[in-house]
């Protein structure tokens, strides 16, 4: 697990989880995924979306820092360029996703591209 964040993504006022996770190896790096669990569901917590699958084959996201505001999620992220190592991030990310109707969106991608690698930690 990189984060756990808490927000009220789905607007029943009560606050979900927000899971960033990853597995890690020794020479490169697994794309990150973030998991959505419902804070309303009690003692066993129900998945509402998983954000930057649509994403990781592309991009290959390693997570930085992510906010909550209303139902929208921001996620800031390191990432991969076709042009580039797996193993050497060069592009700096932002992703948008937004919450209607049950399920989660991506209203939002930005990328800036490095001249040096960033780093994966």
């Amino acid at each position: 697990m990189q984060k756990l964040v808490y927000g009220d993504v789905t607007g029943d006022g009560v606050p979900d989880a927000l899971v960033a996770r990853t597995c890690e190896a020794a020479t490169s790096y697994w794309p990150t995924t973030v998991e959505v669990f419902d804070g309303a569901s009690g003692a066993n917590p129900r998945r509402v979306g998983t954000l930057l699958t649509d994403v990781g084959d592309k991009d290959l996201p390693w997570f930085r820092s992510m906010s909550v505001s209303g139902q929208t999620v921001t996620i800031k992220a390191y990432g991969t360029s076709p042009r580039a190592e797996r193993a050497c991030a060069d592009l700096e990310l932002t992703y948008r996703y937004d919450y209607r109707g049950g399920e989660f969106t991506r209203t939002g991608r930005q990328a800036t591209r490095s001249a040096e690698c960033l780093p994966i930690q």
